[in-house]
This record gives structure tokens, sequence and C-alpha cells, in this order.
């Protein structure tokens, strides 16, 4: 199946003009890439442009302080990418060089197979496929797989097919064409198939299945967890600690004093608010102290106005509006 003619002429006509695509920099693209992980392109695009103003280039990154990184993170969510962004940096500029090829980029902390692929291809021009939940979508209706694409054995098969029709195409142009593509016309729900540039070559809908590729198990229920949190105020500042607070998903960052558990009996738990993230349900319990709760601990005393630069979760920043609500 060949569909790089119709494809490209499509992408080079209607791609959407995105700050990582005005020229093939490696280092924007992996940023914009790892930016965009579990997150929209409108949410992603001032996050990447503030964070490309504070460090331009790959060496500026490496040498910036970790708080001030999660700083300009915060708020994208899951802050190991921001860790592992500014590790990946360091070595970077250790090497003096740039990884150009997917074996090399794949060796660097964060970097999985779809991000070297996306930077190998897009930046270096190396004819791999470069698949992700967009992609993942438009193989399985173009070939109408009907095997769950959560399977190992299903995953290697679209990669394997994502890699054929990457071969002999410019691949710069074609993986961004395959992304864009899902993005915007092979969407999950009622696909602009009247639209599509490919779609004389979609197995799925002449089959009509289309609205069933790609085929993938239901995801499990959201695990609900209680989370108390001490909110301490001090000359306008408020207590935030960076030490374990039971979650598995907010280790290593700056959040009020006070711990999380997952909650076992039946019903909802009482609660001053709630925050959803992928797989957690978390119900937050607010309570007020005096400073000498946190003696022999670890503390930053922060403005309420500067949360945001020492890089705190969106969940901490809602439990001091709520806080300031209940004053």
């Amino acid at each position: 199946m060949k569909t790089s003619e119709e494809l490209l002429q499509w992408y080079r006509q209607n791609h959407r003009q995105l700050p990582w695509r005005m020229d093939r920099n490696p280092y924007k693209i992996w940023i914009s890439e790892v930016m965009l992980q579990q997150t929209t392109v409108s949410a992603v695009i001032p996050y990447f442009e503030r964070f490309l103003e504070a460090f331009p280039t790959v060496e500026a990154l490496a040498k910036a302080d970790e708080e001030r990184v999660l700083g300009l993170w915060s708020g994208l969510g899951y802050y190991s990418r921001a860790r592992n962004l500014h590790r990946a940096a360091k070595q970077i500029a250790e090497l003096g060089l740039f990884p150009q090829t997917y074996e090399e980029l794949l060796k660097l902390p964060g970097l999985g197979p779809y991000t070297a692929a996306a930077v190998a291809s897009i930046a270096f021009g190396e004819e791999v496929a470069a698949v992700d939940g967009n992609v993942i979508r438009v193989v399985t209706r173009l070939y109408d797989i009907a095997e769950d694409c959560t399977f190992k054995e299903t995953r290697q098969l679209i990669q394997s097919k994502a890699q054929d029709l990457v071969s002999g195409q410019p691949p710069h142009e074609h993986n961004q064409a395959m992304m864009e593509l899902g993005a915007t016309i092979c969407v999950p729900q009622n696909p602009f198939c009247l639209l599509c540039p490919v779609a004389r070559f979609c197995q799925a809908r002449s089959n009509g299945t289309a609205a069933q590729r790609p085929v993938k198990k239901k995801m499990k229920k959201q695990e609900p967890w209680v989370w108390e949190m001490l909110v301490i105020r001090r000359n306008g500042a408020v207590a935030l600690v960076k030490e374990d607070n039971g979650t598995p998903w907010l280790k290593k960052t700056w959040v009020l004093p006070g711990r999380a558990s997952p909650w076992t009996k039946s019903g909802n738990p009482e609660s001053d608010f709630r925050h959803s993230i992928t797989h957690h349900k978390i119900f937050v319990k607010l309570k007020f102290g005096p400073p000498s709760l946190l003696r022999d601990r670890q503390v930053k005393w922060v403005k309420t106005a500067q949360i945001k630069e020492v890089g705190t979760s969106s969940i901490v920043r809602k439990a001091l509006e709520e806080a300031s609500r209940r004053k």
C-alpha cells in the first residue's frame, strides 16, 4: 500500500503552523515531543514558547537549576518528563553533540521508541517510523487491524506496517503527515473520511469498521485515593515539603505536608475537593495548623503568587485556592 503521494501533498497544503515546525532543530523537536505526551497541542504551545525563551539551547537547559526547570514545567504534569529532559540535556552537553540516530537517541533518559524515532526522522532524516497514538489509529484503519493494539504482537505489526509506509519517503515529512492526519482528520470519533487524502486506500473504511479501530482493551477504573493536606502559613507564605507523601505519582516534588493513601472502603470519602489524573481519583481533605507542626522537617516557605515557580502540581494549587476560599 503506497499512500505517500496523496498524503504528502495533503500535508504540505494543510499542516498546522506550529512553533516546533519552523525548522528541523533537534532540540526544539525533542522538547515539543516530550511536552506533547499526554497533553494537547493548544495547551503545549505557550509552555513550549516560555521554555524555549528560558532555555534556548540544550546547553542552557543542561546548566539550569532543576527547580527552575520544574517551575516552567508546572501545570503540564508528569514531572518525571521534565527531570528526564534535564538529565538528558546534561548528557548531551557532555557529549558535545546532539545524538543523530535512533539507536543513540534511545540511550538518553526518558526517550522511548516513539520520541527517539520522531527526533531521528524529523531532525536528521532517518528512515524510521514514529508511531504515536495518532499513527496507531491511522495504521489500524488503513490496514483494518482487528487485534487489540495494546498487545505486544499487535504493536509490532503496527510498527512494521508504519515502517513499510515510510520506506522510500522523506521521513521528516511523512512521519509528521501521519501524525497530522490522525490529529485532524482520522480522529477517534466520527473521522472526516470524506476529507481524508488516503481514504481510497483505507481498508477499514471499505469494510465499514473505521469506528471500531483501533481495538483496545477497556481502561481500568480510576483508583480512589485520599490525600490529607496540611496548610500552614507564616508571614504570607505557605509551607511546602519535598518528602515521601505516599503517592506514586508526585515523588520528589514540592507539595503541601500530608500523606495520601488508597481508599479501600465502599462509597466515596468526605473531601474538600476532588482531583483526577489518568489512573487515580483523588479526594483531598484540607487541614490547617501552626508552623510548630513542622519542627525538624525540611520546609520551603513560598509566597502564594510564586507557587508555580517552584514546579508544584496543579493539585497543590487547587488546594491553596480552596484554602483561600475557606479563610
